[in-house]
């Protein structure tokens, strides 16, 4: 990175550091006028059966999470398409290590240290370690296979240290890729490196490649939530295929910027083909990037490594990088403070609203009645309550009916598709595979034959099911929108009966029904029974429904490799009875798909559990969400009521009194909304 770049982008973070203290200040200032509020008006429970909650925890739990927040910017991409280089690119040196053969197996985050380490975080669970793990590693896991503490690396050479960890072995003869994958002990490396990028709370994280094995897919799919920004790295002589538009799919899903990086733009030949892949990038990928065509970057990682490594600026500034680093400069500063605190500020001044517009207004006006006025028109309301339970218990029923038999017809169609897949599709896909049997080395032969089978299955299932995914789910959405259009009209009755209430006890209604209200925020049944499925029924794509598949399915068959050797040793001395010629191949892949669908057979009802397990757990979600909210509505309702009475009957000689500590506290509440609401608006 260049010394002007470099110094740029360390002012945007120092300013963006500078701004989250301000953030936390205010925050924590709101707490504490909160908690002094809360100290004389205490709150009242929010939910049925719940134990009274400060308000002042709310700012509390807010300050922690900007205190502990990280600007995690995730590098991605398919394999071979030059991530680590990039970041060491970005580092200034060769840290991670990259080749042109897939080789990251774990995430490596990379975070601020002053003095360089690196941490091995292990899996809750390994097996046994594979062959040629460092005699390190051996030594410190001995004989455990669980609660394996961290392990720091050695950092006299740390380069080469970490290549024996991060990088996948060369495999066995005949080993997929993805078993090496599988039986890596590590769940993350986290290095510490004195980097001024990393200084102010920046985490950059090196990810597996995608499109390569479905195990490595899984690991990167799974930290895509966590991270604020994703760099998707490209290839200029392989722009944007299936597997890059499926991950950019998710992330789009999760709000996350983008930026596209189309790496080896130097390895073009002319100039045409460049301007070719240029003009065809800016067509593209503008829509999939907030930043419109100033998100796509076209460069060279390697270039830019070995001008750094160099110094050679001239060289750094061809490279393309410069452009690139003075972005992010400007996103790290201006759309991450959106992003990563926004929603929190927002959150905070909301609560303040809530007390100084709605709460203390209408526990003053309440103190001006009598207790016992209050008292009896409060209990000739209990009748409208029982009716708006009742209510709400007739809507929670058809919710809940709605959902049961959408997970009956769930288990109905995915006991239908695999009973299907194994009584066709199984034989079909085993007997078009080409599978050879030699008399001389009969063993090996039926081995690899069974492993090739085994890939080949697996595969098949995946693809299939990833179809079926996408139908089911357009499916069960239909049933989600007739369910949403028969309790629309139970909604809005029940918002008229709790409107009345209001009114009628001398309440603000504030212009908002609970069909498009959720704690101060305007939102609508769209958003209270939202897309249920978040996609699919069991992910966002068909990336996620083979992840699902694999990790469910084909686990409970034995493992994506395991299965298959399970397979040939039912079989037994079967195998060795195989002559040498044409029928013996017929007849192993016949064996082999007999054995095959027995298992499969048997792990169909566990399957269909799971199945349905999935999208359950997604419904009872969502109808606990939307019940919790009608219940709330109603418990901010009568809240204010029932501290009215409770101060009138503590005070009756002092009504005056309390008034003024309300009008105090609601003065003292608006400064610090007012000063909030400032900072916001800097957002």
């Amino acid at each position: 990175m260049s010394a002007s770049n470099m110094d740029e982008l360390q002012q945007s973070l120092k300013r963006y550091k500078e701004k989250k203290e301000r953030f936390r200040s205010f925050i924590d200032e709101a707490a504490v006028a909160v908690e002094k509020f809360d100290a004389q008006f205490p709150p009242e429970a929010r939910q049925e059966n719940a134990a009274p909650a400060s308000r002042a925890k709310i700012f509390h739990d807010l300050s922690g999470k900007i205190a502990n927040s990280r600007l995690k910017i995730l590098v991605a991409g398919e394999f071979k398409r030059g991530k680590s280089t990039l970041i060491n690119a970005l580092l200034g040196e060769e840290v991670l290590p990259a080749y042109s053969t897939p080789c990251t197996a774990v995430i490596t985050e990379i975070l601020y240290g002053a003095e360089k380490r690196a941490v091995l975080t292990f899996k809750q669970q390994i097996g046994p370690l594979p062959a040629g793990t460092d005699p390190k590693v051996v030594k410190h896991v001995g004989n455990r296979q669980s609660n394996i503490p961290d392990m720091v690396v050695d950092c006299a050479d740390l380069g080469n240290e970490l290549e024996s960890y991060l990088v996948i072995p060369e495999n066995e003869e005949d080993k997929e890729q993805s078993e090496s994958v599988a039986e890596s002990p590590y769940a993350c490396c986290r290095l510490f490196w004195p980097l001024e990028l990393c200084r102010n709370d920046v985490e950059i994280i090196d990810s597996p490649g995608l499109n390569e094995a479905t195990v490595r897919d899984e690991t990167t799919y799974t930290y895509v939530p966590q991270a604020d920004m994703v760099l998707h790295v490209l290839n200029a002589t392989q722009l944007f295929g299936k597997a890059d538009k499926e991950f950019v799919d998710k992330v789009e899903k999760l709000h996350a910027p983008l930026f596209f990086l189309v790496n080896r733009f130097d390895q073009l030949n002319t100039e045409r083909d460049r301007e070719q892949i240029r003009s065809r990038a800016l067509k593209e990928l503008p829509a999939r990037t907030p930043y419109g065509q100033d998100g796509i970057f076209f460069l060279s990682a390697y270039k830019a490594l070995e001008a750094r490594m160099e110094h050679d600026g001239d060289a750094y500034t061809a490279s393309g990088f410069v452009n690139f680093e003075r972005k992010l400069a400007e996103v790290v500063e201006r759309d991450r403070l959106r992003i990563k605190f926004a929603n929190s500020m927002q959150t905070a001044c909301d609560e303040l609203h809530a007390l100084t517009d709605n709460f203390i207004p209408e526990l003053r006006k309440k103190l001006d009645m009598d207790v016992a006025a209050l008292e009896s028109k409060y209990a000739s309301k209990q009748k409208e309550f029982q009716k708006l339970e009742e209510k709400k218990n007739r809507i929670q029923q058809d919710i809940q009916k709605k959902f049961s038999l959408v997970r009956k017809n769930l288990e109905l169609e995915s006991k239908s598709f695999m009973e299907r897949f194994v009584a066709e599709e199984l034989e079909e896909c085993i007997s078009h595979q080409p599978v050879e049997i030699s008399v001389f080395s009969r063993k090996a032969d039926t081995e690899k034959a069974g492993r090739l089978l085994t890939t080949a299955v697996t595969s098949h299932l995946q693809n299939t099911f990833s179809d079926f995914n996408q139908t089911l789910t357009e499916n069960i959405r239909q049933e989600i929108e007739e369910l949403k259009e028969t309790i629309k009209y139970q909604i809005e009755d029940f918002d008229e009966l709790l409107d009345a209430i209001r009114v009628d006890m001398g309440m603000n209604i504030g212009g908002k029904n609970l069909a498009i209200s959720a704690r101060g925020q305007e939102v609508g049944l769209e958003e209270f029974m939202p897309d249920m499925l978040g996609g699919a029924i069991v992910g966002g794509s068909a990336g996620a429904a083979a992840v699902f598949v694999a990790s469910r399915f084909i686990a409970l068959l034995g493992g994506p490799v395991g299965w298959g050797l399970t397979i040939l040793s039912t079989l037994g001395a079967a195998l060795f009875a195989l002559s040498s010629n044409t029928s013996a191949a017929d007849k192993f892949k016949n064996e082999f798909a007999s054995a095959a669908r027995a298992r499969m057979r048997e792990q169909i009802p566990a399957f269909t559990r799971e199945v349905s397990s999935n999208i359950a757990g997604k419904l009872e979600g969502y109808e606990k969400f939307f019940i919790n909210e009608l219940e709330t509505r109603v418990q901010d309702t009568k809240a204010p009521i029932e501290e009215a009475i409770r101060q009138l009957r503590n005070n009756q000689d002092s009504v005056e009194t309390q008034k003024q500590k309300l009008d105090q506290f609601k003065t003292e509440l608006a400064a610090v909304l007012d000063r909030g609401e400032k900072l916001l608006a800097e957002i």
